[in-house]
């Protein structure tokens, strides 16, 4: 009989290893930058600075939610990004009704961060099943 206990460990660290490094990024994403920019939006509504802090903590994408990966709804972050920067870079005034845009781009972050945190879960079970089948693999073998 052929002991496989090595290619089973080696699964579940691997798989565990995956987990860990995806559910990193989406887990900062948020509780670190989702919940500021919604606080700044939501509390700070008619400020203009306050909006302007939200955008630019939102201008660099998650790491799932890449603003040069653009489908159908991301001509629209596309457009927005360019929007806000030319509004940004000539010291244009921000308006209330530019929240929107800055929506928009939280939209897409919370999409990507929740779609790194269920690619974590998919590896961390990967990790568990791979360990059970370690564990079974050492029982029929001892």
């Amino acid at each position: 009989m052929i002991n496989d206990s090595k290619i089973f460990l080696g699964a579940a660290i691997t798989f565990l290893a995956l987990s860990l490094f995806f559910a990193t990024p989406a887990i900062y994403s948020k509780i670190g930058v989702e919940s500021q920019a919604r606080n700044l939006l939501q509390k700070y509504p008619n400020n203009m600075e306050k909006m302007k802090e939200a955008y630019l903590l939102l201008r660099q994408p998650q790491l799932f939610a890449g603003y040069e990966n653009f489908d159908s709804r991301g001509i629209a972050v596309k457009n927005t990004l360019q929007y806000m920067d030319s509004k940004l870079f000539t010291d244009m005034e921000i308006k209330t009704n530019d929240s929107r845009y800055i929506g928009l781009l939280l939209e897409r972050r919370a999409k990507g961060s929740n779609l790194g945190a269920k690619t974590a879960v998919f590896f961390l079970l990967m990790g568990i099943l791979s360990f059970f089948a370690l564990l079974r693999e050492k029982r029929l073998a001892g």
